[in-house]
């Protein structure tokens, strides 16, 4: 029987000085290989749309999770004992340059391109800043897009109430938003980021696989 599994395997191509360190988890396929070559042929990051000195455009995230990430413009409301509303835990707050790129930092991290992006390079539980900055993204062509993403955004933004669940953690209520229930909304935008990344339909349904095999196809965990 192992001699006849080992005969099945088959190895994903990469470029080791593209990932440094990191050794990515991903099938073979034209999305993994895709993925490969984002850093070459992108001279842009996610970083450019970041700055340092403004609480006008924030994007926050949990910098530990399971299954997908939640990023959003606003924290998840959390409660003490008493009711008290109280400060979140262990979030993270990403500084947008404008309101266009807050708008695509959230809809692109709570995609299934942001989720495939960080199962292929994270640990399926720590979120950190330095992977989150350095998603390749093209340097211009976005412009196109921006009126689509925005209406997009404001549907995001006005759903996350809804979606808002809570965990009970020595007494206190802490929210988190449930973001798989607004597939309906962050799928219309992954269209708009797989056109803007030149994303072919192979490499498109390669994604939604890695997505499924990895978090289940309701975006929790598979099995």
């Amino acid at each position: 029987m192992k001699t006849a599994l080992m005969s099945c395997i088959s190895y994903a191509k990469f470029v080791w000085r593209t990932f440094g360190q990191i050794i990515p988890r991903f099938n073979p396929g034209e999305f993994a290989e895709r993925l490969t070559h984002l850093d070459g042929q992108y001279s842009g990051k996610l970083e450019a749309l970041l700055v340092e000195n403004t609480n006008k455009w924030p994007v926050f995230f949990r910098s530990t999770t399971r299954y997908y990430i939640a990023a959003t413009p606003v924290l998840p409301p959390a409660f003490d004992k008493l009711g008290k509303a109280i400060e979140q835990p262990e979030f993270i707050r990403l500084l947008a340059r404008d309101v266009e790129s807050q708008a695509t930092l959230s809809l692109l991290l709570s995609g299934l391109i942001g989720t495939a992006y960080w199962g292929m390079l994270g640990d399926d539980f720590h979120v950190t800043k330095g992977l989150i900055k350095r998603f390749p993204l093209p340097s211009e062509g976005f412009e196109q897009f921006q009126e689509r993403i925005a209406h997009i955004f404001e549907r995001y933004t006005h759903a996350l109430p809804e979606v808002i669940e809570y965990q009970v953690n020595a007494g206190k209520r802490l929210g988190r938003f449930d973001i798989p229930r607004l597939r309906d909304i962050t799928d219309d935008s992954d269209v708009i980021f797989k056109d803007w990344l030149s994303f072919t339909d192979q490499m498109w349904e390669e994604m939604r696989l890695h997505n499924v095999q990895m978090v289940g196809a309701d975006g929790y965990e598979a099995g």
